[in-house]
């Protein structure tokens, strides 16, 4: 969630964003997507070099149109994984 909340506040709290894991459970990687059709993820990565430990720092930004939504109309993070593998 730190991931996510310092993201978000590049994008000024007007975009989500989701930070998960992905690959094989011995090499795990942090993917970024974000909702927006917008490719800034240079500037991205360089504002999150910034305010987070260089652990955290996603491989990748993903830029999703629009996030999947589950039947509760909340962000599904599974679909949203499922994207990006």
């Amino acid at each position: 969630s730190e991931i996510e909340n310092v993201a978000r506040h590049f994008y000024h709290d007007e975009v989500a964003v989701v930070a998960t894991t992905v690959g094989e459970e011995s090499a795990l990687r942090i993917v970024l997507a974000v909702e927006s059709k917008d490719d800034n993820g240079f500037q991205l990565i360089d504002y999150l070099k910034k305010y987070l430990p260089a652990y955290m720092i996603p491989e990748r930004v993903v830029y999703i149109g629009r996030f999947p939504q589950n039947a509760n109309n909340k962000t599904d993070r599974k679909a949203i994984k499922e994207l990006i593998k």
